[in-house]
């Protein structure tokens, strides 16, 4: 195999390990599926993946924002924080009744005071039948998806389902008109989105100038003890390319050090004293 056939596979397995890392981070390898055989499909079998989690909330963050088990979900976005003006107004119920709902700040208008979710009768009566504070992500076992559970008082409650579609950027449905209330939130803020950047699925820069620092000293190793070896002859640690130089570099960082602790110390009064004599 020549040289360039050994840093090239070199090369290639770094990336691919870098490859690996970074799904790993990203929860699109083993993290979140199980992978089996399953002999029934074919005679040689098919590779296939278990289906991934269901959202669960692990640290609510406020009542429109949650970190789940596979990233952040914040309906900020879809917030008016005119209180007055709720983002979703005027949903229709088809029952002669029509919704308002606000994912964050609270709704308050003329006929609906402090609340997320109204149901109106008219512009001018409304009932709130779930506020803020009252807010909880819960999973619904039946859909296997994330919900916002609502209660005002002791009488009223409403679910809100949160559908994920990254081609949405928000529609709001009324599913039932009798309390509980269920409605389905559609939104691509809906969907988990990875902290701190996470989930592009590509390497960054900074790994991408690893493995070219990598790639770039396995070849000066690998190349110059071929070369040293089969051209020069070399022997022994003789075959470690530019020898005489890596010997001499304990040397040179020790004056390099020793030369900037005296600049220092000049620096500090030296300098000063023999400015002052000139």
């Amino acid at each position: 195999m020549s040289l360039k056939s050994i840093v090239s596979v070199a090369c290639l397995f770094l990336m691919s390990a870098a490859g690996v890392s970074e799904s790993h981070e990203s929860g699109h390898f083993a993290g979140n599926s199980t992978f089996y055989w399953n002999h029934g499909n074919s005679r040689h079998g098919n590779l296939q993946n278990s289906p991934p989690a269901p959202p669960q909330c692990v640290t609510p963050q406020g009542p429109c924002a949650c970190q789940t088990n596979q990233g952040l979900i914040d309906l900020s976005p879809i917030d008016s924080k005119d209180g007055s003006k709720p983002h979703f107004d005027n949903v229709q119920s088809g029952s002669g009744t029509s919704f308002k709902y606000n994912p964050c700040t609270a709704i308050n208008t003329e006929a609906c005071k402090n609340a997320a979710i109204c149901r109106c009768y008219s512009e001018w009566y409304c009932l709130t039948v779930g506020d803020h504070s009252s807010a909880k992500f819960k999973t619904d076992a039946t859909t296997q998806k994330l919900t916002i559970s609502y209660t005002s008082g002791s009488f009223y409650e409403s679910v809100v389902t949160l559908t994920c579609d990254k081609t949405q950027e928000g529609t709001l449905t009324v599913d039932s008109n009798n309390s509980p209330y269920k409605l389905t939130l559609t939104s691509k803020y809906a969907c988990p989105s990875k902290s701190g950047g996470g989930g592009s699925g590509g390497l960054s820069v900074g790994t991408i100038l690893i493995i070219v620092f990598i790639c770039l000293v396995f070849t000066y190793l690998v190349g110059g003890i071929l070369f040293m070896h089969f051209v020069r002859g070399a022997e022994g640690v003789e075959k470690i390319p530019n020898i005489g130089f890596w010997r001499e570099v304990p040397g040179l960082i020790k004056d390099g050090g020793a030369c900037v602790y005296q600049s220092v110390q000049c620096g500090s009064g030296g300098f000063s004293s023999k400015y002052e004599q000139i």
